[in-house]
This record gives C-alpha cells, sequence and structure tokens, in this order.
C-alpha cells in the first residue's frame, strides 16, 4: 500500500497489483502495471475547482477506485470534462478526476467502502 502525506504528493506503484491512497493536498497517482486500486477519502477530498483535485494517470483494464467514507454510489456524479472523468459528490465537491478516461468507464470500476474497513489501514 502507498499512503499520501497532507501535502501534494505523487504516489507511484510498481508492476504488481498496488493499493495508493490519496489524501490533503493535490495528489498524482500512478499504479503502473497490474491491476490496482485507487482510494480516495471523501473527508480529506473536497472543493470544486478540479484543477486543485487528486489526479489519476493511468487507469487501465483490472484496476479499479474506491470512494472510502460515509458515503453511497448514488451520491456520486461521474462526468465527462475535456477527455478526462471527473468523480463528484452530490454536494458540488469534486474527489478526483480521472485522466484520458470516459466517466461511464469511471463509474463501472468505482465502489464505496467504509474508512473504517481495516483493509484499506485508515480508519
Amino acid at each position: 500500500m502507498v499512503f499520501s502525506s497532507q501535502g501534494n504528493d505523487v504516489l507511484t506503484g510498481g508492476d504488481g497489483n498496488d493499493v495508493l491512497v490519496g489524501d490533503f493536498g493535490f495528489d498524482v497517482l500512478s499504479g503502473g502495471s497490474g491491476a490496482d486500486v485507487f482510494v480516495f477519502r471523501v473527508d480529506t477530498e473536497g472543493g470544486t475547482d478540479a484543477t486543485l483535485a487528486d489526479q489519476i494517470t493511468d487507469l487501465a483494464a483490472g484496476d479499479q477506485i474506491a470512494i472510502a467514507g460515509s458515503i453511497s454510489l448514488s451520491e456520486l456524479n461521474f462526468i465527462d470534462a475535456g477527455g478526462n472523468a471527473v468523480i463528484q459528490r452530490n454536494t458540488g465537491d469534486i474527489l478526483a478526476v480521472v485522466l484520458n478516461v470516459p466517466a461511464a468507464a469511471v463509474q463501472g470500476v468505482t465502489f464505496t467502502v467504509s474508512s473504517a474497513d481495516s483493509a484499506l489501514g485508515i480508519g
């Protein structure tokens, strides 16, 4: 598992299956090869400016996106914007931007999980 700090970070996975966890700040997550899981915490993301949101640079087949916190998929919007997909809460807060992937593809690989899930090591 690769965790970001509370600043602006670049997280890079390796050749295997990685879990990359974004935190406060502007984080750029790249999973590398393998089936990766990108985790964004509802309580550490926010704001309505997509240029300041965490980014996934290389979402590929087999990768997944976990939204951790007290939230359901029905509270999320997946929006196409300039060739990228924006994951946005129905409050308007942007959780992440997935570069060069359509919103429908991102929605299909996104799931929610409790922040207290011990498998994430963040609760």
